[in-house]
C-alpha cells in the first residue's frame, strides 16, 4: 500500500495528530494540528461531518473528518435524547426525512463534502397526546411503548386534567407506577344532586373543567404501586391486580377514592401500605372464600397490612390468608357493614390484633381464627372505645 494512504488512515483515526519539525540536530519541536489540516497538507481532499441534535437534550456527537467520497457509519443517540420522542436517525436537512437504514436500523453516509446532519425524532404516545388538538371522544389513551420515561410518567396527570379519563398500560412492560403519578390531592371534591363527583379548585371554590381518571388497565409485569399513585381519583370505580405480578401497594396508594368499590388482588402481593384504601367504599367482590361464599379475600402472600389500610370499606365478609399475623391500628376500622372476618394464620406465634383494629365496626359478629397459640388481645378488648369495640366473646377458634 502507498505510504501516503497509510499515513492518511492513521490521521483519520484520531482527531488530533502531533507533528514535529526538526529545528536542530536531535532537537525537535512538537506542534498539535487538526486531522483535516494534515490531510490538506498531504494534498488529499477531506470533508467534515457535523451533527446537530435538533432541540434534543445532551451532547451532540463529535465532528467526523473523512475522505471525500468515502462512506462512514453514523452514530447512535448515546449522548442525547428528546423528551417524549425516540431518535429516528439522521437527515441532511432540518426536519427532513431520515437517511435510509439497513436491516439493523443503522445508517451510513457517503461523504461528498462538508455536511451538517440533523437528528430526527419520532413522537411517542404521550407526546402525541400532548400535541393533539383535542382528546378523543372515548377519552382513552393506549400507551404503545414497552417502557415509560420519568418525564412521560410526570405528564400522565396533566393528560387526565386535559380530558383523558382512561389510561391503558397493558402493552407496556413497566414494573412500577411511581409515587404520585395520578395524585389529585391538591383538589377538593364535591357531590352535586346527581351524585356525580367532581373536582373543585380550593382557592377559587369553582368546579374544574375535567372529570378525572375513571379507568386504568394495568400491565402484567407490574410489581409496585408507589405512594399516593392514585390518591383522590374520585371517579375510579375498579382496580384489578389479578393478572399482574404485583408485590407491593404503597402508602395512600388509593387513599380517598370515593367511587372505588371493586378491588381484586393477585396471589403475589406481599405488602399493603398505610391508608392504602382509606376512604374507599369497597363493596363488590370478585372472589370467594374456601366455603364458596362471596367474600373479600386477602391472599396468603400478604404478610403486612398498614394502619388504616381498609378504613371505611363496606365489605360484609373478609377472608384473611395465612401470611398475616399482625392486625395493626384501625386496619379494618369503620367497616360499617362488616359482619364476619376470618384469619387463617396458623404459625408458631399468636395472632396479634391491635386494640382498635375494628373500631366502629358495629355489625361485626364473628372474628374467626386458626392460630394454634391463640390471639393476643391487649386489655382483652378489640377496639379502643369499648362502647363500640367488639367484645372478646365474638372470637371463635376454628379447627385446623
Amino acid at each position: 500500500m502507498n505510504r501516503k494512504y497509510i499515513l492518511v488512515a492513521m490521521v483519520l483515526s484520531a482527531s488530533i495528530l502531533s507533528s514535529c519539525t526538526k529545528e536542530k540536530e536531535d532537537n525537535f519541536e512538537y506542534k498539535e494540528v487538526s486531522a483535516s489540516q494534515v490531510v490538506s497538507d498531504l494534498g488529499i481532499s477531506s470533508s467534515v461531518v457535523t451533527f446537530s441534535i435538533t432541540a434534543g437534550n445532551g451532547t451532540a456527537p463529535t465532528d467526523v473528518v473523512a475522505l471525500t467520497g468515502s462512506e462512514i457509519d453514523l452514530p447512535a443517540a448515546n449522548s442525547f435524547s428528546q423528551d417524549g420522542c425516540d431518535f429516528d436517525g439522521w437527515s441532511t436537512s432540518f426536519n427532513g426525512t431520515p437517511l435510509e437504514k439497513d436491516k439493523d436500523g443503522k445508517q451510513k453516509l457517503k461523504v461528498e463534502g462538508n455536511t451538517v446532519l440533523y437528528a430526527t425524532w419520532k413522537a411517542r404516545t404521550v407526546r402525541k397526546a400532548m400535541d393533539a388538538e383535542k382528546v378523543p371522544e372515548d377519552g382513552k389513551l393506549v400507551i404503545e411503548e414497552k417502557n415509560l420515561t420519568e418525564w412521560e410518567f410526570k405528564q400522565l396527570k396533566g393528560l387526565v386534567e386535559a380530558g383523558y379519563t382512561e389510561i391503558d398500560l397493558s402493552k407496556t412492560e413497566i414494573t412500577e407506577i411511581p409515587k404520585g403519578t395520578f395524585n389529585f390531592s391538591e383538589y377538593e371534591w364535591a357531590i352535586p344532586g346527581d351524585g356525580h363527583y367532581y373536582y373543585m379548585d380550593p382557592k377559587e371554590d369553582e368546579k374544574l373543567n375535567f372529570d378525572g381518571l375513571k379507568k386504568i388497565t394495568l400491565p402484567e409485569k407490574l410489581k409496585k404501586i408507589g405512594e399516593g399513585a392514585f390518591n383522590k381519583c374520585i371517579l375510579l370505580e375498579e382496580i384489578n391486580f389479578s393478572k399482574t405480578a404485583l408485590e407491593e401497594i404503597g402508602d395512600r396508594a388509593f387513599d380517598d377514592c370515593p367511587s372505588l368499590k371493586t378491588l381484586t388482588l393477585n396471589e403475589k402481593v406481599k405488602t399493603i401500605g398505610e391508608e392504602a384504601f382509606d376512604g374507599c367504599p369497597l363493596t363488590n367482590v370478585t372472589n370467594e372464600d374456601p366455603k364458596g361464599e362471596k367474600a373479600f379475600v386477602i391472599p396468603n402472600s400478604v404478610t403486612s397490612i398498614g394502619d388504616d389500610a381498609f378504613y371505611g370499606a363496606e365489605f360484609t365478609k373478609i377472608e384473611v390468608g395465612e401470611g398475616l399475623k399482625l392486625v395493626r391500628r384501625r386496619t379494618f376500622a369503620n367497616c360499617s357493614n362488616l359482619t364476619e372476618i376470618t384469619f387463617n394464620y396458623n404459625g408458631i406465634d399468636k395472632l396479634r390484633i391491635n386494640p382498635d383494629a375494628f373500631a366502629y365496626c358495629e355489625k361485626l359478629e364473628k372474628i374467626l381464627y386458626k392460630a394454634k397459640e391463640g390471639v393476643d388481645l391487649p386489655d382483652d378488648k378489640l377496639g379502643e372505645d369499648h362502647t363500640i369495640g367488639v367484645d372478646v366473646e365474638k372470637l371463635q377458634k376454628l379447627s385446623n
